[in-house]
């Protein structure tokens, strides 16, 4: 039997070579695609591709069910934008997928980013454990407290 995973950002950079490589170990996919999104690329790596938006949790319904990972890749990830911009798509539909998927999956696995760990101070020997630091600046800040959220 082969285990099934649902991937946000699945068109993205890393998400598409994580669907890559998932079908190569014979998961089914479920990849989630904004409505309008081109999935062209990565429709020959998935099972299934459902449209749904990360920050309208009533897109959401069922999209966790039965899986047994959820990797949670989908974010903005530009070099400019508000505050506003970056923490409805990483802080907010993180939440958004916690709730969508809570008791519906068997493990939630969410992709953050060194960035978290804030700016400004050499994070050579950085572990999972150490206190990360806010930057200000909306990207870092947003998966500071998505990890926050996660935990």
């Amino acid at each position: 039997m082969s285990r099934k995973a649902l991937v946000t950002g699945a068109t993205g950079f890393i998400g598409s070579r994580l669907c890559r490589e998932l079908k190569k170990e014979n998961w089914k996919i479920r990849a989630l695609a904004l409505p309008g999104e081109n999935c062209d690329p990565i429709s020959d790596n998935v099972s299934e591709i459902v449209t749904g938006d990360i920050t309208r949790p009533e897109t959401l319904a069922g999209i966790g069910d039965g899986m047994d990972v959820v990797f949670h890749l989908a974010a903005r990830v530009l070099d400019y934008g508000s505050k506003k911009q970056f923490y409805a798509p990483i802080y907010d539909g993180t939440k958004n997928m916690l709730e969508a998927c809570a008791g519906r999956s068997k493990r939630f696995l969410f992709v953050s980013s060194i960035a978290a760990c804030g700016l400004g101070r050499h994070l050579k020997g950085f572990t999972e454990t150490d206190i990360p630091q806010k930057s200000g600046i909306p990207y870092n800040d947003a998966k500071n407290d998505a990890e926050k959220v996660v935990r």
